[in-house]
């Protein structure tokens, strides 16, 4: 689970209080912990992973992230909100982006946003 300190930061970035923040976990992930976090006006993703595993791993996922939104109009690239370290853990904090439903027509804009990402 995230710490009060996690929470406290994670709010501070939105400016917002932490009183009252939902947190769920989000299965599926193997290298992170990931979280659903509910404040009182905004709902974040947030990644936590051990500092010392994977030095830098979030902040260059997060200067990815950047570039992919950079590189295409296609498709939903979370925003950046934070990257940040607490003791021992580090943390990337991502706009949230309900799960869609899988369609045909989804699959075929994920096509068009990979290869226009990919064109030389």
């Amino acid at each position: 689970m995230l710490t009060k300190e996690a929470l406290a930061t994670i709010a501070k970035a939105l400016n917002t209080a932490p009183v009252g923040a939902r947190v769920s976990p989000v299965p599926g992930g193997s290298i992170n912990e990931a979280f659903r976090v509910e404040f009182t006006n905004r709902v974040v993703f947030v990644k936590r992973n051990q500092a010392d595993r994977y030095p830098e791993l979030f902040e260059k996922e997060a200067q990815g992230l950047v570039a992919l939104h950079e590189a295409t109009q296609f498709g939903k690239i979370p925003e950046v909100i934070d990257t940040f370290q607490l003791d021992t853990s580090t943390y990337l904090v991502l706009q949230h982006i309900e799960k869609g439903s899988e369609t045909i027509q989804g699959q075929e804009l994920l096509g068009e946003m990979l290869a226009s990402i990919h064109k030389v």
